[in-house]
């Protein structure tokens, strides 16, 4: 997956879904990510997007492990 071309924005993202979205040039709207929380059996309410964003959050740090790169040990499972 490419970066986006406009990377030299403050973005956080180690820690904020949305960040790591924008910086890979996903659409990082609510209504994107209450997509992306259904395909993640997310079950939590809808109308927490704080809840979601940390689910997906721990979704894409789970999986950057598995593909032998490095998890700061302050995120859960």
């Amino acid at each position: 997956m490419l970066l986006s071309a406009n990377r030299s924005a403050n973005l956080n993202c180690h820690i904020s879904i949305v960040d790591l979205r924008k910086l890979l040039d996903i659409d990082s709207s609510l209504t994107a990510r209450k997509a992306r929380g259904d395909e993640l059996h997310y079950c939590g309410s809808r109308d927490d997007s704080a809840q979601m964003r940390i689910r997906q959050q721990c979704a894409v740090l789970k999986k950057r492990a598995e593909n032998g790169g490095k998890v700061l040990d302050e995120f859960p499972d």
